[in-house]
Order: structure tokens, then sequence, then C-alpha cells
């Protein structure tokens, strides 16, 4: 009863606004939640990684797999689908394997370098969360680990499932 209540006095609220505003029925359109963002519970309060389906933070430069046709974000790449962020992560990880980056303290040094990063507390980080020294060499069977780990570094949070982040990997 209380929540029918509620909601009618939010929508007379927003009458009232785009009334006094004179906001167009386009602009209305800016205020309602996206199909995706209902279905998720995302909201703009979740950290841009997370917001962009892009939990590794990648920055433009290469056009990926599932990319969004608009890219909205000026400095970090937008995904459709956050299987296709993670994915692009496991593909950066192989590049890194390529050049010879293979342990915990290379790929992260990488990932994250010194001149943006506090890239030590990263490591320990990363490290702490795997339960292995910084040293130690990363496998490919272990993507997946590592993913989630750097996941949660970037976004302080690890809002996937590890099939999610499975499925992410197994695209590349």
């Amino acid at each position: 009863m209380k929540l029918k209540y509620f909601k009618k006095k939010i929508s007379s609220w927003k009458k009232k606004l785009f009334k006094l505003f004179r906001l167009s029925a386009s602009s209305k359109k800016k205020f309602k939640k996206t199909k995706y963002q209902r279905h998720t519970g995302q909201h703009d309060h979740q950290p841009r990684g997370i917001r962009n389906n892009n939990p590794g933070n990648i920055r433009h430069g290469d056009n990926w797999v599932g990319m969004r046709k608009k890219q909205r974000d000026k400095s970090f790449v937008q995904f459709d689908d956050p299987r296709y962020g993670i994915r692009a992560m496991a593909r950066i990880l192989n590049s890194y394997e390529r050049r010879g980056v293979v342990t915990i303290q290379q790929v992260i040094t990488t990932w994250a370098p010194p001149t943006e990063n506090n890239t030590s507390a990263y490591v320990s980080s990363v490290s702490r969360q795997l339960g292995v020294k910084p040293g130690t060499r990363v496998k490919k069977d272990h993507y997946p680990q590592l993913i989630a780990a750097i996941i949660q570094h970037e976004n302080g949070h690890q809002p996937y499932s590890m099939q999610m982040i499975r499925e992410g990997v197994n695209l590349v």
C-alpha cells in the first residue's frame, strides 16, 4: 500500500518537473532505466568498469569484439555484455604471455603501470586473493581466478559468477 502511494507521488513530481522545465518527451527517456539496468539491478552508483561492462578498465585503442556501437566514455571501452569485457581481459593476458610477461608481478605491473597506480599494492592484493607469491607463473587455466582478482581490485568488488568469467574466457 505504502509503495503504491510513493510511486504515485514520485510520478507526479516527475510530471511537475518536466512541466516546470518544459522538457520534451525525448528528455523524459533519459530518466528511465534501460532494460538491462532493470534486469540486472545495475545503477549509476556502480563503479565505472561495471557500468561499462569493462571490469578490467581497458582503455580505448583496439576494436574489440562486443564493443557498444556508441562509445560514450572517452577513456575506457564500453562493451555490450560483461562477458566481452572479460574476453578482452583474457586476450590481453594471452598477448602478455606471448611477450614473456608470465608472473603475477609482471602481469600486474604491465596491466597497471606504476605511473598510474600503486602497483605494489595491486600485486599484493592479487597475490593474496590467489593465495600465491608474486613471482608465481600464471597458467591459462588460472585465468578465471586471476581475472576475478583483477576485477575485484579494479572495481572494489567482483560481482560476476565464476561461471560468467569462464564463459568470457572461453570466448577467446
